[in-house]
């Protein structure tokens, strides 16, 4: 079912936002951050925005189970004080405008049917893009695919990458990975992720394995992380100042 996103719900939701957010600005970090404590809040995994809807690059959606009136308050909760003002609802849809830092952004909640969410987290300047048209929300069917692994695909077991990258388990089987400077949040199963500057789509698929999370070594990259000597099943790998010797596993 296609839900609109009402010109009279942002303006009257960006009005009051602004106002207390001084120099609002798109905050890539912010939204990715922000998407974490609502999953946080209410479950859900975040995805790749659909790419019907009209947000930034640097939007983080979700899909969650449940209804508007159980789900905005657990978030307004969970957000305390950095919520500004109160929920604005028009139909089936509501938002609510957070301070993250210094920066300004939206949490929007649509009804996509009786019991599913889409949720969408993006900044102001976004919003306002979205005032200057009609955009409908994508159906649950169109929802980012989980994706397999390519054949003969290089992984590193994130456990090993103990003292160079914090790994941190989210709702939903997401995974936070932190270094100082990096951000990269991944499903296993999915080639969709995110970094601190918006989305980005994985070589290959991290999986769960016995050991725990196995990650594509290239992916070391988008936390500014180098490899090196990847030969005879190990590589160096180099983050900032901490190195590392780590074993490789092909799948």
């Amino acid at each position: 079912m296609g839900l609109m996103l009402i010109r009279s719900l942002m303006t009257a939701t960006l009005a009051v936002g602004l106002a207390g957010v001084a120099g609002a600005q798109s905050g890539s970090s912010a939204n990715a951050a922000l998407g974490v404590e609502v999953s946080r809040a209410i479950g859900g995994r975040l995805v790749t925005c659909p790419a019907k809807l009209n947000v930034t690059a640097q939007a983080v959606c979700l899909y969650v189970p449940g209804t508007l009136d159980a789900n905005k308050a657990k978030v307004k909760a969970r957000l305390g004080a950095r919520a500004i003002g109160d929920w604005k609802t028009s139909g089936k849809t509501a938002s609510l405008v957070v301070r993250e830092g210094n920066v300004g952004s939206y949490v929007l909640l649509a009804q996509l049917g009786a019991s599913e969410l889409l949720v969408i987290v993006d900044s102001p300047k976004a919003a306002r893009g979205a005032l200057s048209s009609q955009v409908k929300t994508a159906p649950a069917t169109t929802r980012p695919a989980t994706t397999p692994t390519s054949a003969g695909a290089t992984f590193v077991n994130v456990a090993d990458l103990r003292g160079l990258v914090t790994a941190t388990p989210q709702t939903g089987g997401v995974v936070q990975l932190t270094r100082a400077g990096g951000l990269l949040i991944v499903t296993p199963g999915s080639t969709s992720a995110r970094t601190a500057s918006g989305a980005v789509t994985l070589t290959s698929a991290p999986f769960q394995g016995g050991a725990g999370l196995l990650l594509p070594v290239d992916a070391l990259k988008l936390l500014g992380c180098t490899v090196t000597n990847a030969t005879a099943g190990t590589a160096n790998v180099t983050c900032g100042s901490s190195k590392a010797t780590v074993k490789l596993a092909v799948r």
